[in-house]
């Protein structure tokens, strides 16, 4: 992301990596298989964040800016989450830890989603 385009509103589509809800704001990381680390998104309403589970696609809008954090130089804060295909997070084979060779095998269909197969 480039720095000229921080303020910049923009549109983002991938899956959901991690989804962590607080009180008072949400957090969601979102990859689009583009880069090995994910977008931050910050949902201001913990509310936005009702569905989100680990592996659903979702397109996000929202407003680019500088990240607070060390993580990432940019996050972007959430306007609209549209959840377009939802994932059962009891069932879904993914988490955020590390997947053998062997396991990511016997899922095809998701080894794109990895981090390992995205790093090749």
């Amino acid at each position: 992301m480039q720095d000229n385009a921080v303020g910049a509103d923009i549109k983002i589509s991938g899956w959901i990596r991690s989804v962590r809800i607080q009180k008072r704001v949400a957090f969601a990381e979102v990859s689009d298989g583009s880069t090995l680390k994910g977008v931050q998104v910050i949902m201001e309403d913990p509310l936005m964040a009702k569905g989100l589970t680990t592996g659903c696609s979702v397109e996000i809008a929202g407003t680019l800016s500088d990240s607070p954090g060390r993580e990432q130089s940019k996050e972007i804060q959430a306007s609209s989450i549209k959840i377009v295909g939802e994932a059962d997070a009891e069932t879904y084979p993914l988490q955020k830890k590390r997947h053998t060779l062997e396991f990511l095998r016997e899922i095809g269909h998701l080894r794109p989603r990895s981090q390992t197969i995205g790093a090749v």
